[in-house]
């Protein structure tokens, strides 16, 4: 069975989008008004995945798939919102938001003004950046109110980024309409507060930056302490990197995230405790990934229980200095594995990065070996230290190795968040057809139809905001 990629539509997904005005948004978009569209892209995470909040470097490849936003001034005190990709069988795609009680309201209200409503939570990722950006100072009037269309070809639930994507291009595009500079920095970091404050998914920064600063074909290299951009990693020539979606739905916003980040967190505050006096730990610069595999190994490891409820942990730390999780006292967490992960996370990414650069300098085989190695580890990592792999994945791996160096696949991983999502792949140029021979093999194995990501375009920092309908003079 032959799997097709995701529709692409790359540099048409604003003429895509500007169809889209005269038909599916065609009683939302007054064509007697501008309308301007945002585009930001999905990512790719190669390696470094969820240590982002434990500051390590992260090489992030950005998508041709995109979430475009495009947005219109409305006469009326009213939000209004469409997407054209809402699957969700009881969620509304069309949402009308009272848009001076959205402006009024405290972030916490806003969380759970979406959370109470099931139909409307998606709109969150929207509508959030109302109360962010008044907080933050930008924003301190609205306009009338504001009509806003939605087109995706990213898959939801594919742990490529979605979210970050529809939050980026949201907040520009709001920020657009209201005649407002935003220094492009913040853009990033008030995104994630959207995701995390206002939809309440506790993910890292990544992924808004990706989104944000990403360029074509080169690895974008971020060290997330918090969020200082590197030099990006240029793809040696000859290599090419490919996601399968296993078509399995992935949630920052589900337990098993939130529990290793939680139980990554107690290892975090358990060291630091001890050890508050070290460089690596002061309560300004605490980052996990400060630690080496050696250090942690050596070191730390034994102060970090294997489990401990959280209950015993409230009573002994109190609290684990998360502003994104909570502690459930009720809960068995497992730290030690959970911290290890990042620290030797961390570690392969940077090896991992070295190795791209020398790629580009000598062509050994040797060396792409090694990369793929990485991938391999850090995917087993996902499992066995955060319980955050799936069958599924498994299997995409093992299918993509079992073929291996000799048909030039060196290395594969789960992704992002984990417990299914996207696999990312590091191929051989020209391995379409392997690719696609592997997808369709997952096919016959498990009933579940794949996407296949290939290519990649600009950040939305890169990408100007376009005027996609003008009316006629």
């Amino acid at each position: 069975m032959v799997v097709k990629p995701v529709t692409k539509y790359t540099t048409h997904d604003l003429q895509q989008f500007k169809y889209e005005i005269y038909n599916s948004f065609r009683d939302v978009f007054d064509p007697a008004r501008s309308v301007f569209a945002v585009r930001a892209p999905a990512r790719l995470d190669v390696i470094g995945g969820i240590a982002d909040y434990s500051g390590s470097v992260v090489l992030e490849s950005t998508l041709s798939q995109s979430t475009v936003v495009g947005i219109q001034r409305r006469s009326g005190r009213q939000m209004v919102i469409r997407s054209l990709n809402i699957r969700q069988e009881d969620a509304e795609t069309t949402v009308q938001l009272p848009l001076d009680d959205i402006f009024e309201m405290s972030i916490p209200e806003a969380q759970d003004y979406f959370r109470k409503n099931s139909r409307i939570h998606w709109a969150a990722y929207v509508a959030g950046s109302i109360p962010v950006l008044r907080d933050a100072g930008v924003m301190k009037t609205l306009p009338d109110g504001m009509s806003i269309g939605i087109l995706s070809n990213i898959p939801i639930g594919a742990g490529v980024s979605s979210s970050a994507s529809l939050e980026v291009a949201s907040m520009l595009a709001v920020l657009k309409l209201c005649g407002l500079t935003l220094d492009p920095e913040c853009l990033p970091e008030l995104s994630q507060q959207v995701e995390n404050e206002v939809v309440g998914a506790p993910c890292g920064i990544m992924d808004q930056m990706t989104a944000t600063f990403g360029r074509s074909s080169t690895l974008f290299r971020l060290k997330c302490q918090p969020h200082e951009i590197l030099d990006p990693v240029n793809i040696p020539a000859g290599i090419h990197f490919y996601g399968i979606n296993s078509a399995v739905r992935h949630s920052v916003e589900g337990c098993a995230y939130k529990n290793t980040r939680i139980g990554t967190f107690m290892g975090r505050k358990i060291i630091f405790e001890h050890r508050k006096n070290e460089d690596h730990f002061t309560s300004q610069n605490g980052y996990l990934c400060n630690v080496t595999p050696e250090e942690w190994r050596l070191r730390y490891q034994s102060l970090v229980p294997e489990s401990i409820s959280g209950k015993a942990f409230i009573r002994e730390y109190g609290t684990h200095d998360d502003h994104a999780t909570a502690v459930a006292p009720d809960q068995v967490y497992y730290p030690r594995k959970r911290t290890s992960h990042p620290i030797h996370e961390n570690a392969r990414v940077v090896r991992f990065a070295e190795i791209m650069e020398r790629l580009t300098q000598e062509k050994e085989e040797s060396l792409l070996i090694e990369a793929g190695e990485l991938m391999l580890a850090s995917h087993r990592s996902y499992s066995e230290n955060c319980d955050m792999g799936s069958g599924e994945t498994d299997l995409l791996v093992g299918l993509v190795m079992e073929r291996g160096a000799g048909k030039g696949l060196y290395g594969a991983k789960i992704t992002g968040g984990g417990s299914g999502g996207t696999v990312a792949i590091m191929a051989r140029e020209g391995s379409d057809a392997l690719i696609q021979e592997i997808a369709g093999l997952y096919v016959e194995q498990t009933g579940l139809k794949p996407d296949i990501f290939s290519g990649s375009s600009p950040g939305a920092h890169y990408t100007p905001v376009t005027e996609v309908h003008r009316p006629a003079s």
